[in-house]
């Protein structure tokens, strides 16, 4: 968030120095709006020209001080827009609910270093050390079926101790699980899946 602030403080920063360089707009003197609208006049901004003059401001001249609050509030402003257009508009626009529906139990005992990864739309794998088995290598097929879950058989992939473990899926009926191995001076390990 600091670095999107710095970046739009330089980007602004730059843009107001140039759309009120000093060949332009003597600051030596008062700005009036004439000056102003020259100064938009010459930028991208063409558009306020027509809109200043909505405001009844007629020939009032500004102070170097009311310019530089002028300029001091659009700079704000326009930070302020663009962090809510890129920061927390997104965030109202896509807000949304979660409904979940029941749990289901894969290993009836603790486990630990779970991951899990997606076989197909209605089949998932899950690797984990099973605790209540001596901390061995795990795996297990879940099939889902509306909000339900079924597992199949608990299949023991390292029969020692294991940590850190991840799976991913290589296709629809493999997958490869990577895990250290506390039962071989812990060694980084990777075994190859195949769902039947």
């Amino acid at each position: 968030m600091l670095k999107k602030i710095k970046n739009l403080y330089r980007y602004h920063k730059n843009y107001f120095k140039w759309l009120f360089r000093k060949d332009e707009i003597d600051f030596d003197k008062n700005l009036t709006v004439k000056n102003i609208v020259n100064a938009i006049k010459s930028g991208n901004i063409y558009a306020m020209r027509k809109i200043m003059p909505k405001f009844n401001l007629g020939k009032q001249r500004f102070s170097r001080k009311q310019s530089f609050l002028i300029l001091a509030g659009s700079f704000v402003f326009c930070i302020g827009l663009s962090l809510f257009f890129e920061s927390f508009l997104p965030m109202l626009l896509f807000v949304g609910t979660i409904a979940y529906g029941s749990e289901y139990v894969f290993n009836a005992a603790s486990s630990s270093y779970t991951s899990v990864a997606a076989l197909d739309s209605t089949h998932f794998v899950v690797a984990y050390a099973d605790d209540g088995n001596s901390y061995y290598g795990t795996a297990i097929i879940g099939t889902v079926t509306g909000n339900a879950i079924a597992y199949g058989s608990e299949y023991v992939f390292n029969a020692a101790g294991i940590y850190h473990t991840s799976v991913a899926a290589l296709d629809s009926t493999h997958f490869v699980v990577a895990y250290t191995d506390a039962g071989n001076s812990n060694y980084g390990t990777a075994i190859i899946g195949t769902v039947t």
